[in-house]
């Protein structure tokens, strides 16, 4: 290869490596490997004069990479899926970029898969990002029509040529279509929804968390690793064990389902934390989903417009106000706030609410540790001490439950997922005359170093319970934890 500051190649990997910086770090390890492969051995290839990898192999690999992708996305219609299917054919491309008219498309696709990162973020690192992308593909364009025109002409480089000069030459190119890029912005039609969002809501109109839980309602968000929203924090992120982003509170329980209250949108909370003390501030973006939950992590002190919060602390939208596209907020939380030391008898009487003629095993069991038990929160431990100490396992496949499920589940198959454990520990809980409530959304996230935010997936969903104790007020409980591994 010849001076590498006059051959267009280097430029084109490290642009395409630098362009799929982002969303690698949304990817399975696969298929990250399956995207660096093609860059490492294209340079390879060029270093050691490689022929062409035969068309058979470039074939196999790219129904491989397919293949790939679909198992981990589940479709290829998604915004990120279609942004991962770029970002890999991309790097593909690469194999084959053995003429010209290759490398012309690699250096415009680098651009066009630059701008899809703006549909997720917007901040000061996808700024420097882009410019540094537009960068890398103004340098790769003009030195691919020169190392082009050398070529054929059978000229060497001449010695002037250089990255300065193909960077001003691809500058004034850039300037020259400002104007038009001004007119297309100004005159194209804007719509409501966004183009880039029809595809997955004709897919899945409405996605994430619903009103009710019953087993396998989360089960099934497991598998999906689509993005639910991205919170950027300022300052120090919080512990994961303070990562519960709060969505439906579910109080009502039919023996089997667990639903949402429609009365308490009716009840808006009055005492909020303070949010010029409070220790968290974030900004979250929430993916569209057609709902009308927002998420926080306990307890929100800020509610954006068109919002209300209730009384057990939900984000709601107005009816009319659906999360139709990526919604934008920005959020306090003070996790040491205390939620309702004295509790009404209106929602006392909704947190002890149980079907009758349902689980007797599980009444029999919880009224014997409740005249064992001095306390509430006494009967709280026995009960996680009982998940932990007894051979109940976590699993994503648990067998199927009939009628008196919470018996079945504590006394035969102890098995199953977060839904199982935030029901019989909610059941058992309220049998003993302790009001409590489930509480679903998500835990934890993913932290992206370099966008600088915690990705929460859809896979990340998650259901625990609040328990009501004396002089202290709702208390979070999460009884999948008390599993032993």
């Amino acid at each position: 290869m010849s001076d590498w500051r006059q051959h267009p190649l280097p430029w084109l990997i490290a642009t395409v490596a630098l362009d799929s910086l982002p969303q690698l770090a949304t990817m399975s390890l696969p298929l990250v490997l399956f995207t660096l492969a093609p860059l490492l051995w294209r340079g390879l290839a060029a270093w050691r004069n490689w022929k062409p990898l035969p068309a058979l192999a470039r074939v196999s690999l790219t129904f491989a990479s397919l293949v790939l992708l679909v198992l981990s996305y589940g479709n290829l219609l998604g915004r990120r899926a279609a942004i991962g299917l770029l970002t890999v054919m991309l790097a593909m491309k690469l194999l084959e970029c053995f003429r010209a008219r290759d490398a012309r498309v690699v250096a415009s696709l680098t651009l066009f898969l630059c701008s899809t990162q703006f549909l997720f973020a917007q901040g000061l690192f996808m700024v420097v990002y882009g410019i540094g992308v537009t960068v890398g593909a103004l340098v790769s364009l003009p030195l691919i029509e020169r190392h082009d025109a050398w070529g054929r002409s059978g000229q060497a480089p001449p010695a002037g040529s250089g990255i300065k000069r193909e960077l001003g030459f691809g500058s004034r190119l850039l300037l020259l279509a400002i104007p038009l890029s001004l007119a297309v912005f100004l005159l194209f039609p804007r719509w409501g929804t966004p183009l880039w969002g029809l595809p997955e809501q004709s897919l899945d109109a409405r996605t994430g968390l619903s009103t009710s839980m019953t087993p396998g309602s989360i089960q099934g968000l497991f598998m999906d690793d689509s993005p639910a929203f991205r919170a950027s924090f300022e300052g120090d992120l919080p512990s994961r064990d303070e990562l519960y982003w709060r969505g439906p509170v579910l109080w009502n329980f039919d023996g089997r389902s667990w639903t949402f209250s429609g009365w308490m949108r009716g009840l808006e909370r009055q005492a909020l934390p303070d949010p010029d003390t409070a220790p968290y501030r974030y900004e979250v973006q929430l993916e569209p989903n057609e709902r009308h939950w927002l998420f926080a992590i306990d307890y929100p002190g800020l509610v954006p417009d068109n919002t209300r919060l209730t009384e057990d602390f939900q984000l709601l939208r107005e009816r009319r106000h659906a999360i139709t596209s990526l919604f934008r907020y920005d959020m306090v939380s003070d996790p040491g706030f205390p939620d309702s030391p004295e509790l009404s008898i209106v929602l006392r009487n909704a947190a002890l609410q149980l079907p009758e003629q349902f689980n007797p095993r599980t009444r029999e069991l919880i009224t014997r540790w409740r005249e064992e038990t001095r306390s509430d929160a006494a009967l709280v431990r026995r009960v996680l001490a009982h998940f932990n100490e007894q051979p109940f396992r976590y699993t994503l496949n648990p067998p199927l439950l009939s009628r008196h499920s919470v018996d079945e589940f504590l006394f035969e198959t102890r098995s199953g997922f977060c839904e199982h454990y935030a029901s019989a520990f909610t059941v058992m809980m309220r049998m003993a005359g302790i009001p409590a409530r489930v509480v679903t959304g998500y835990q934890g996230g993913w932290y992206n170093e370099l966008g600088e935010y915690l990705l929460i997936r859809q896979s990340d969903a998650h259901a625990w319970a609040e328990v009501w104790l004396p002089a202290v007020g709702w208390t979070r409980i999460d009884p999948t934890a008390a599993v032993a591994p």
